[in-house]
């Protein structure tokens, strides 16, 4: 029995050892720049910018829109036409930011609306305070900036408290989180 299996085993090395091997053709990558010429009829461009890891772009929109989205780019690509001011969506699944841009691209405005958003603990905390035993069912997340800078934050959280719903909105500014609509 010794004798059959170290026959198959030197028979089966045997069969590796004889095996072809196929030299693979060259690969090649064609690199295509993003075209961020605007649409004659939609007055729009529409480019994927992909995220690093899930969430990135929610997390902070204005410093993933710095690093990710080249406005002088677009600003180049439709400098023969008459735009004084550029609107730029960028949507998620989750939300959205519209980036408002003057012709130097500098950055003048954002608004940003995000559903679905997380609480921050003080936030928590101050609703808990608030009203004792509360639920958070909704809770949407908005931001005015302007410029570069966050000029409004804001959350609207939808609450269960026993059998009613009450809809809050909970101020965030340098000092805190501020509960206003209870």
């Amino acid at each position: 029995m010794k004798k059959l299996m170290a026959g198959l085993l030197l028979i089966c090395f045997t069969g590796v050892m004889q095996a072809q091997i196929e030299e693979l053709k060259e690969a090649t990558i064609d690199y295509r720049p993003v075209s961020m010429k605007l649409d004659p009829g939609t007055q729009s461009v529409t480019i994927d910018i992909p995220e690093e890891y899930v969430g990135e772009f929610q997390s902070n929109p204005l410093d993933f829109a710095k690093r990710k989205f080249n406005v002088n780019q677009l600003i180049q690509e439709n400098k023969g036409s008459d735009y004084t001011d550029f609107q730029v969506f960028f949507n998620t699944d989750k939300g959205y930011m519209v980036a408002n841009y003057d012709d130097e691209g500098e950055l003048v405005s954002t608004f940003q609306r995000f559903k679905d958003a997380a609480l921050p603990d003080d936030a928590r905390k101050e609703i808990m305070k608030k009203i004792k035993g509360a639920q958070v069912m909704d809770v949407r997340h908005i931001v005015i900036s302007d410029g570069w800078n966050i000029d409004k934050e804001y959350y609207k959280v939808k609450i269960k408290d026993g059998d009613k719903v009450k809809r809050v909105r909970l101020n965030k500014t340098n000092r805190g989180i501020s509960l206003a609509g209870y």
